[in-house]
């Protein structure tokens, strides 16, 4: 982790957190969901722990394309770090919509195509 060691700012959310927050706003202010998530990125490093330890709602995988097509526009220079014990393949079966989960998995699989992803299996 030389980032953290170089001075870069990270933000570490589990997933669940991060996914309640959002129902949160979006059940009171749905108009500021996307002020939420782009709030997201004013650190260089966005580390979201643990994504689909648990079946991810409907609104918790919109809101998670969301992050990573702001991400893949090139819009926000913030680095992510992510964390799953699922491959792709299981991590598309863990949305509880699957054109998201698939929409989702087709964004994460392109950003690792395009460098700007590393995927790290253990």
């Amino acid at each position: 982790m030389v980032e953290a060691r170089s001075g870069y700012e990270c933000r570490f959310i589990r997933f669940s957190d991060l996914a309640a927050e959002c129902a949160r706003i979006c059940k009171t202010q749905s108009e500021n969901s996307m002020r939420f998530i782009r709030g997201l990125f004013t650190n260089d490093i966005l580390l979201i722990d643990d994504i689909a330890k648990r079946r991810i709602t409907e609104t918790a995988g919109e809101m998670l394309y969301d992050v990573f097509d702001l991400l893949y526009s090139g819009e926000y220079k913030t680095r992510i770090w992510v964390t799953s014990n699922l491959s792709l393949t299981d991590l598309a079966s863990a949305f509880a919509n699957a054109d998201i989960g698939d929409a989702v998995v087709s964004r994460i699989d392109r950003m690792i195509e395009d460098n700007k992803m590393i995927k790290i299996e253990l």
